[in-house]
């Protein structure tokens, strides 16, 4: 995925900025917080925002994070001995036990609750600020010969700061203010290459951020549909009763695995939880169908190339769409007396 983002972007940004070490920029993370701080920045740079602060990025985050957390009790880094290992975690449920915030509440009435709770939540948000605005710009340093001291917040400012005019221009730079009205000043060039590829970009943090919550919440299914409120229009099934109802009118339906007629009234109930069930596997199988299209799309010209391509192959191979397509071919054989439906029809 790395690389799908540097051929995204346009050979103009490509002689112009290290777009391999922004790819490098949520590599190798220790907690989730790395995938949030970039999609904070590049939400803000879509806004036209050019310098803002600790606070007002780690806002944007826990906003954010807000609806995964709070509905679906998703830990954004695991678990250890019973104690939340994330800090933009426990941020948000301190910002849960001091307001009367929803599950749903949008992202202007969290941000304006944040800040009703300000004093309360410093410390809170303080520790989020330790090192992750400093690390996301590992990457970028690995070309210096200068050694990073990462013990220090002052000199990695400073660093950061003779980094950009000497070496290459940085996606932001940190100012000199403490805590968590620290300035983050975007360089422009960058922004507009974020503006350019903001989609993209975003589609980018996402594919990762989820690889990254899976494997902490592995008993948590669909999780990519688990990161935001869906919109309400696609929750209705109103279209899906409709069409139902047309097909009754024309023939009978009947149970595939006791052959009862199907009763309207009598079974509306197990109908509205299979077809749930249907969407749900509709949903699964078109994340599935997007990853299936990334690896046919990986580049497979060096022999290391090949390589890569053939293990994400194998991987995928396990979680082939055509095992839905099964299950829905079975219903439909099983069923073809009593319905026939294909698309010419």
């Amino acid at each position: 995925m790395q690389d799908d983002i540097r051929q995204v972007i346009d050979t103009e940004y490509q002689n112009k900025l290290d777009i391999e070490g922004f790819s490098n920029m949520m590599k190798d993370p220790s907690y989730c917080y790395k995938f949030y701080w970039l999609e904070a920045i590049v939400n803000l740079i879509s806004e036209d925002v050019w310098h803002t602060t600790f606070d007002e990025i780690i806002d944007e985050m826990i906003a954010n994070a807000w609806y995964s957390v709070m509905e679906f009790h998703i830990h954004l880094s695991g678990v250890v001995m019973g104690d939340v290992r994330d800090g933009l975690e426990r941020a948000i449920y301190k910002l849960a036990e001091l307001s009367d915030l929803k599950i749903n509440s949008s992202k202007m009435e969290i941000k304006d609750a944040l800040k009703i709770h300000s004093k309360e939540m410093k410390s809170i948000k303080k520790q989020l600020t330790n090192m992750v605005p400093y690390r996301a710009l590992a990457g970028f340093f690995v070309r210096s010969e200068r050694k990073v001291n990462w013990d220090s917040t002052a000199r990695l400012v400073e660093y950061i700061q003779e980094f950009d005019k000497s070496q290459a221009k940085l996606p932001y730079v940190l100012g000199t203010s403490t805590g968590l009205t620290r300035e983050v000043i975007f360089n422009l060039d960058w922004m507009r290459m974020i503006q350019d590829n903001t989609v993209a970009i975003l589609g980018w943090i996402q594919y990762e951020k989820v690889k990254w919550l899976q494997s902490n919440n592995p008993e948590v299914p669909g999780l990519v549909y688990k990161l935001a409120p869906l919109n309400e229009k696609m929750r209705k099934l109103g279209n899906v009763h409709k069409l139902w109802d047309a097909i009754m009118t024309e023939r009978d339906l009947r149970d595939i695995f006791c052959d009862n007629q199907y009763h309207k009234q009598r079974d509306a109930g197990h109908t509205k939880t299979i077809m749930k069930m249907l969407i749900y596997i509709r949903q699964h199988d078109d994340f599935r169908l997007r990853e299936l299209e990334e690896i046919n799309n990986m580049p497979r010209h060096t022999k290391k190339q090949k390589d890569k391509y053939n293990t994400a192959k194998r991987k995928e191979e396990y979680y082939k769409v055509s095992r839905v397509l099964r299950i829905l071919d079975g219903f439909e054989k099983a069923n073809k007396d009593y319905i026939r439906l294909s698309i010419t029809e």
